[in-house]
């Protein structure tokens, strides 16, 4: 039997054949020496998504394409095919920097054993080339108000999927937030301070209301703070929002 890799990297695209190849050539671009698989879940492109999966034969561990109900439901897909100990999930527009492999790995031969999440810093990109770094240390008592955590490009130890169960289909874009909220302060989290991966501006998660929406209704359903507690939250989040977008259109607050 083969070695079981280290790392799933779990890679999510639709349509996207001119982003997708800089995703996977970041991934074969990597310093790290160790094993590790790469999973493509396709939503049933109909562009030349299946030429450049061709083109990657060589990384790409495992391939599907098929209509499916979003990126959750991709990532859930790659992970019931995936067999690393840790899961790291991209978008196809997302890149991971050369050395985050190597940097994890570094990382892990001094953490405690009964850590399961690792992330760092992501660089946030505009069209311009200008950037902003995000993502946060994960702290219980920040999280269960505003996802401060970058999840770009973090490790999952598989554990927590087996445990907590896969992401909910029913947020279209805080699936991601939810999990978490479902582990609460049980999670045991380790955080890098350095920028891991890349990810661009756009999308319905930073163009729309509907994350801060959705953040809403999953902290309602969790019940860690109290209805008036969320409130003042939702509107804090759509002031910010709003700010945010306003330094975007006039290309401030990057560097």
């Amino acid at each position: 039997m083969d070695q079981l890799p280290v790392y799933s990297i779990i890679i999510s695209t639709l349509n996207c054949a001119d982003k997708l190849p800089h995703a996977l050539h970041s991934i074969a671009a990597q310093d790290y020496v160790g094993s590790y698989e790469v999973i493509v879940i396709d939503g049933g492109s109909s562009d030349r998504t299946l030429d450049v999966v061709s083109e990657y034969s060589f990384l790409i561990s495992h391939f599907v394409s098929e209509p499916d109900l979003g990126i959750y439901d991709a990532w859930n897909k790659g992970i019931t095919v995936s067999r690393g100990e840790w899961i790291l999930f991209l978008g196809s527009d997302d890149k991971l920097l050369e050395n985050t492999l190597s940097v994890y790995n570094d990382f892990l031969i001094s953490l405690p054993d009964d850590v399961d999440y690792i992330s760092g810093k992501v660089r946030l990109t505009l069209a311009s080339g200008a950037y902003q770094a995000i993502g946060r240390p994960w702290r219980w008592h920040e999280f269960s108000h505003y996802m401060r955590t970058a999840h770009v490009g973090s490790l999952h130890r598989r554990h927590l999927f087996d445990s907590y169960g896969l992401f909910s289909l029913k947020y279209s874009v805080c699936a991601d937030y939810e999990f978490f909220m479902r582990i609460g302060p049980r999670l045991k989290a380790a955080y890098i301070d350095q920028c891991l991966a890349i990810m661009s501006v756009g999308g319905v998660s930073q163009s729309s209301l509907t994350p801060l929406l959705q953040t809403r209704d999953i902290k309602i359903k969790y019940g860690y703070c109290s209805v008036l507690r969320i409130d003042l939250d939702f509107i804090y989040s759509v002031l910010a929002w709003s700010v945010s977008r306003l330094k975007q259109f006039f290309g401030m607050g990057y560097r």
